[in-house]
């Protein structure tokens, strides 16, 4: 442009020589030549996507300018305008001679609007424009211009990416650190959940999906997919390649979870212990009070998303904040086993012997007999499968029936000198029937459980439910 207009001052003080000079002066018609180039874009509408920024945006064509009758070549220069603020426009290119196109690319149209101040994701509404201007011309001509205009949208040009978790429809979006051109990566701890990657955090669009294996992804201006899951709670790493579309994804089992309790609007964070290493299965015993509420979390910093209260009283969902959670409807000591793998709940009252010891006693039980020591040396009930019965404890060991002499009866102590004895509801209970196997406290009357004359001595395993208070002796 700083050319054309060398060549027009010349031009201009030729004509102000001559108006001064000469009563009958010549003014030179100046008017702007009729379109004939017709400028056309290849697009109405284009939205700029930052994956394809190297790629064509949009073509613009034009036929030959007008012939000007004059002995001067025709330099054809293109540029863009903001349609509501002419103000702002791009630099002037010269495309040449005997140019009929140009064509940008998704970079360069993104740059434009953003030293033009258009946010992402705002549609504008430019204006092109071609000229034909005739260079070294001995007077000045006014180039034929055409113009069209076009809509476009562009993207957020800033080198960032982001993980996006979804727990319980709710999404939350975490920056991962830039690590090469492209090429992206975040590592820390993660719970059971949907992710997937984003350019934009506020419109979470667009974004890259799972692809057609666990190490590809696909993009997507919808963010309408197949996500990645993560199937359970461990350490992540996860570096992502927006060029290549490849993820690479490692994980380190953490097995850990806490119980949330809430009374009163106050919080207390409780550790649970894993019934079985690496079962992901976790156990507790606790005194709770009525009108406890809990949740469970995998860290305790950060208590929510947490397993609430799922479908019933016997099920987990992992859920936003603000979730019912499971309530406590007794004052009562209870044990509890979560198991995170399939998403479920035992949560029992049961009774506690003052001395932690329930021993069977009797002269029914061949590694006792009526020696109240021996019992609780030999015969303590123990707890065996926490992880699917944290309410039973049991005891396995061989039991006689003797045909004189003998009561062929047993009860339990809780200590060597007789103490915390526990007895059958009803005097010279069968138990192996389901109807007298009850358990109780109260010891008036000594009532014990007494074997019948067919019973088939053998080893039995004496199992004690401390929530039903029920005992049940099984053959093995």
């Amino acid at each position: 442009m700083k050319k054309i207009l060398k060549q027009i001052y010349p031009l201009l003080l030729l004509l102000l020589t001559i108006v001064s000079c000469n009563e009958d002066a010549e003014y030179y018609t100046l008017n702007t030549p009729e379109d004939q180039m017709n400028l056309a874009a290849s697009q109405e509408r284009v939205v700029l996507e930052k994956v394809n920024e190297t790629q064509d945006a949009i073509t613009f064509t034009w036929n030959k300018a007008a012939d000007r009758d004059i002995d001067t070549e025709l330099v054809y220069y293109f540029r863009l305008y903001h349609a509501e603020m002419n103000a702002l426009q791009s630099e002037l290119i010269r495309v040449g001679k005997d140019a009929s196109s140009i064509t940008l690319n998704v970079r360069e149209l993104n740059n434009i609007l953003n030293s033009w101040g258009v946010l992402p994701g705002e549609e504008a509404t430019v204006e092109a424009e071609v000229l034909a201007v005739a260079e070294d011309a001995p007077q000045y001509i006014k180039p034929e211009v055409s113009k069209t205009q076009f809509n476009i949208i562009g993207y957020d040009s800033s080198n960032k990416l982001y993980l996006t978790i979804e727990v319980a429809g709710q999404t939350r979006s975490i920056s991962m650190d830039a690590v090469g051109e492209d090429v992206f990566n975040w590592n820390g701890e993660m719970n059971t959940c949907n992710f997937w990657f984003v350019r934009n955090s506020v419109d979470g669009i667009p974004a890259y999906l799972k692809g057609d294996t666990e190490n590809s992804i696909v993009y997507s201006n919808t963010a309408q997919g197949e996500k990645f899951v993560a199937d359970r709670y461990g350490a992540y790493d996860i570096t992502v390649n927006l060029k290549e579309l490849t993820v690479e994804i490692t994980m380190s089992p953490i097995n850990r979870l806490f119980l949330i309790a809430s009374k009163d609007g106050n919080e207390t964070v409780i550790s649970l212990s894993e019934a079985e290493l690496g079962s992901d299965t976790y156990y507790l015993r606790q005194e709770f009070e009525e009108g406890t509420q809990f949740r469970f979390s995998r860290n305790e910093d950060a208590t929510w998303p947490a397993y609430a209260k799922g479908s019933d009283e016997s099920t987990l969902e992992l859920q936003e904040e603000g979730a019912e959670m499971f309530t406590v409807n007794k004052t009562a000591t209870y044990v509890m086993t979560v198991n995170v793998n399939n998403l479920s709940l035992i949560f029992l009252d049961v009774y506690v012997p003052p001395t932690g010891v329930v021993a069977v006693v009797g002269d029914a039980v061949s590694d006792a007999l009526w020696d109240a020591g021996r019992a609780v040396n030999n015969c303590s009930l123990v707890q065996r499968d926490v992880i699917n019965h944290p309410e039973v404890i049991s005891y396995t060991g061989r039991f006689e029936y003797h045909a004189s002499g003998t009561e062929n009866a047993f009860k339990f102590v809780g200590d060597p000198n007789w103490g915390n004895g526990l007895f059958a509801v009803i005097a010279n209970s069968n138990p192996l029937n389901e109807n007298e196997q009850a358990v109780t406290t109260d010891g008036s009357g000594d009532k014990k459980w007494k074997l019948q004359d067919d019973f088939v001595n053998g080893i039995y395993t004496l199992e004690m439910n401390l929530n039903t208070m029920k005992i049940n002796l099984i053959k093995q």
